[in-house]
């Protein structure tokens, strides 16, 4: 049994100032003025949308005493860019006339029997009555979602967002013989999330019952990124371009799945949605409490609010009953997620979010799970509560690093254990892939900053020579002493591969850029090898390739020794280390923290002092 949170009372630390220099003067020049009543307001939306947050609320009306430029829009009482303005309506009005539009729905006795034999309902408890395995959620978002016209799953870590998704394609094809792989389109924001939703959905599959045929088509999806879909050029926009497909010229598919929809940008999505058929589907998946895109983005988490907001219609309950049984409705609710106030603020949208609440880490490692709910955006519990929860965890489920040194020393004995399992791989005897995957799936260091990515990198290439050099393989070498990482660089210099040296072999590796020609994405993670311990790496072996890769024909990479938290998202490891800053300062807030803790599967270790973890939990700050 996870032990239960507790919520003490707490004061709230002083907020961190933001900064705003530069954006002023990038405001003042938009403006041609220092002296607009709306300048404060306009850097302040310049600096948000470098984060990620569109939107912002309106200054008092006494602040501002004219109408705003034609850079702002305010729409109610939020105001945002105007280029941000005119995307939202775009995902808005494409989506809301979507759904307008009568569904042409399957036989509801199809859809029963086809679900029934493809993911058979399952149920299991613990002697406690605990539930430990429950797919009926999984089996209602498929049966709700499958005929709709958008549908909208979320869920958070390990709910089986990916096997339902994989459920619904085979419902699709089952209810539908003519639907081919050619006829759907699988995409994702980045080339790494793209990668691993191949492996992932291929995986999801052979967890179903299907049919050859239905199996076949499955094999044969090849996810890609959403850029590349919508066929990117760089012909601007008073050109016609940027995209290939656009509603003149609208993408070929039938249906349409985009996964990890929380890092999409609402300008990648207005494109999308605009380049939809006439009779397309779309099906978004995502957590909308991991973090947002890069860009402006909020898109997933809006949908989900409005999904959420209203009751099923009374023709969607019938169908839901219909095709999962009498108990399916309040199965439904069950599965939605929790409303902010946020959610009055557009008209609801019923029928179009299913969610998955149980998740499969509840029977593996719920301690995960009780701690991701204590930083949930939206979450009461403060620095305390966390704490606390740790200490009543038992070591081997989350241990928390008091000091810098014990975190140096837990990833220290993870390096080791990899180090120790590649000195049977070399250049000339390869790992197979499922080897290599589960050596990279076991342990990752994530962090806040790029200058702490360089320390962790800096250790661990050190490690791996004094362990090369050790005369009996079987002692571990000394931990080196490093000076704690500095905040004042939070972004590096241009070339991390440069700044590290050689890697040696058993070193983790990173690809940093897109690279086509090699299937490599950004976020890639790999090894590399060459002719054994403490000597230099020539290759790098990927689980996703069937054949290495000389080091000198990889696109721009590093050590992976340690990886940023946006650089984390999207993968998951049996145990993670958290190695959070000092000072917070404006670089984490419960999004981020959410994200890190649900990488990991099974045990997390963490170093993050009371003051950090107080900024992070009354941080106000959306990313």
């Amino acid at each position: 049994m996870s032990p239960s949170p507790a919520a003490p009372a707490q004061t709230p630390p002083p907020p961190a100032p933001p900064a705003y220099e530069r954006f002023l003067a990038l405001a003042e020049l938009a403006l041609d003025s220092a002296a607009h009543p709306w300048l404060i307001p306009l850097a302040q939306l310049f600096e948000a949308a470098s984060r990620g947050v569109g939107s912002l609320d309106v200054p008092p009306s006494g602040d501002v005493a004219q109408p705003p430029p034609s850079l702002i829009v305010v729409d109610g009482d939020q105001m945002l860019l105007a280029r941000s303005a005119a995307h939202w309506a775009c995902v808005r009005s494409q989506l809301e006339q979507r759904l307008a539009q009568p569904p042409q729905r399957a036989e509801d006795d199809q859809v029963r029997q086809h679900l029934d034999r493809i993911v058979p309902a399952q149920r299991e408890c613990g002697p406690d009555g605990q539930t430990l395995v429950d797919n009926a959620q999984q089996r209602l978002a498929a049966a709700l979602l499958v005929d709709a016209p958008v549908g909208v799953l979320t869920g958070g870590p390990g709910t089986g967002k990916t096997t339902s998704a994989a459920a619904l394609i085979a419902l699709a094809c089952a209810l539908d013989p003519s639907l081919g792989a050619e006829d759907i389109l699988i995409c994702a924001p980045t080339g790494k999330a793209a990668n691993r939703l191949r492996q992932s959905l291929h995986g999801a599959a052979s967890r179903l019952t299907l049919r050859p045929a239905e199996a076949a088509i499955i094999a044969a999806l090849r996810p890609i990124t959403m850029h590349r879909a919508l066929g990117w050029t760089p012909v601007p926009v008073e050109s016609g371009g940027p995209w290939l497909h656009h509603p003149g010229r609208p993408l070929p598919q039938r249906l349409v799945v985009v996964d990890e929809a929380s890092m999409a940008d609402v300008g990648l999505l207005a494109a999308l949605v605009s380049a939809l058929g006439q009779q397309s589907r779309l099906l978004i998946l995502g957590d909308r409490d991991q973090l947002d895109s890069v860009e402006a983005g909020g898109v997933l988490a809006e949908l989900v609010q409005r999904g959420a907001a209203a009751d099923l219609q009374p023709a969607q309950q019938a169908l839901l009953c219909a095709r999962c049984g009498p108990e399916a409705v309040e199965q439904w609710r069950a599965g939605l997620p929790p409303l902010s106030p946020a959610a009055a603020s557009r008209p609801p949208l019923p029928g179009l979010v299913a969610g998955l609440r149980w998740s499969y880490r509840a029977k593996s490692a719920p301690w995960i799970l009780s701690l991701a709910d204590l930083v949930r955006p939206g979450s009461s519990q403060g620095a305390d509560a966390l704490l606390a929860f740790c200490e009543r965890c038992d070591p081997q489920q989350i241990t928390r690093c008091l000091q810098q040194r014990q975190l140096d020393s837990h990833c220290a004995q993870a390096w080791l254990a990899l180090a120790q399992t590649a000195a049977a791989w070399n250049h000339q005897q390869l790992p197979d892939q499922e080897a290599l995957s589960q050596a990279l799936a076991t342990h990752q260091c994530i962090v806040a900053t790029n200058a702490q990515v360089e320390r962790a990198n800096a250790l661990g290439q050190r490690l791996l020579s004094l362990a090369g050099a050790q005369p009996n393989p079987q002692q571990p070498p000394p931990i080196p002493l490093l000076a704690p990482a500095t905040s004042a660089r939070r972004h590096g210099s241009s070339n991390p591969a440069q700044r590290q040296g050689p890697l040696l072999h058993g070193t983790p590796i990173m690809v940093l850029a897109n690279e086509r020609a090699l299937d490599l994405a950004n976020g890639d993670i790999g090894l590399a090898l060459g002719p054994g311990p403490g000597q230099q790496a020539t290759i790098a072996c990927f689980p996703n390739l069937p054949q290495p890769i000389p080091l000198a024909r990889l696109p721009e990479h590093a050590s992976a020794h340690a990886i940023t938290i946006h650089k984390s998202q999207g993968s998951e490891w049996t145990h993670i280390s958290i190695d959070l800053p000092h000072h917070a300062g404006d670089l984490l807030d419960r999004r981020l923290l959410y994200t890190a803790i649900t990488r990991s599967s099974h045990h997390l270790a963490i170093h993050a002092s009371h003051t950090t973890l107080s900024q992070i939990c009354y941080s106000d700050r959306i990313y």
